[in-house]
């Protein structure tokens, strides 16, 4: 599933305020002064915004961030790692992924207990740092990892998706699952027409008592996942969470 996702956690910043800009287009009172729309989450080594268009991959920019409730302001250049654009239903929606030159601690966060300590297996639901949405027609496939998929046997154990998130996912699943188990995760959205796929943890696992049909509830928080995934992931939150994308 490729390097591990995030060096650093990320935090919500959808509150921040955010200026992007190249030092061609740094002049006061230009027309494309700022190429950011709004932040969407930030972390000690870069952020992900929504942009005025699509951004060049490569590209070298700065960025100064504001964030209110740390009383946090910051400038930094960086680097556009990633970038895409969803069109759909007349709304667009253009994200990019910038690292930063150096790292800023001031804009990371605690690191919370491992999925798989005994504090996180405690835990009855999943920390929730990001804001959670319910992504319409999506086909979902997970895949325990065990005996049987060693042995090239593969099941999948989801029935549906109930909610996501950047962080993580809510699925109904046929077979009770353990915390703290492995499990790898395809999304397949229709709209927008992506596929994510991640490696996740399961957090916590209780069984629907109102179903006649054996099924359970499940929490798994995302642990790998490659750069294009997240960046289409980003996408997806852009265009389901922001009540006015640009």
């Amino acid at each position: 599933m490729g390097q591990e996702r995030r060096r650093h956690r990320r935090v919500d910043a959808k509150d921040a305020s955010v200026a992007c800009t190249t030092a061609e287009m740094a002049v006061p009172g230009s027309d494309s002064y700022n190429l950011a729309v709004r932040l969407l989450d930030t972390s000690a080594s870069g952020a992900c915004l929504v942009t005025k268009g699509r951004l060049r991959e490569g590209v070298h920019v700065i960025v100064g961030v504001i964030l209110p409730r740390l009383g946090t302001k910051v400038m930094s250049k960086a680097v556009v790692r990633w970038a895409t654009t969803v069109e759909s239903k007349g709304r667009t929606a253009h994200v990019a992924g910038l690292q930063f030159d150096k790292p800023l601690s001031v804009l990371g966060a605690p690191k919370p207990p491992d999925a798989t300590s005994d504090s996180g297996l405690r835990a009855k639901e999943p920390q929730r740092r990001h804001r959670r949405f319910a992504p319409e027609k999506v086909d979902i496939i997970c895949l325990p990892r065990g005996l049987l998929r060693a042995l090239g046997v593969k099941t999948n154990s989801a029935k549906s998706l109930r909610n996501l998130s950047l962080g993580g996912a809510q699925i109904i699943s046929s077979e009770k699952l353990k915390p703290g188990e492995l499990v790898d995760l395809t999304l397949q959205f229709r709209y927008p027409a992506t596929v994510v796929k991640a490696e996740g943890v399961v957090r916590w696992c209780r069984r629907d008592t109102l179903s006649l049909d054996p099924r359970w509830n499940v929490g798994v928080v995302f642990r790998r996942m490659d750069a294009d995934s997240d960046g289409r992931l980003r996408t997806v939150e852009a265009v389901f969470v922001d009540e006015k994308p640009s």
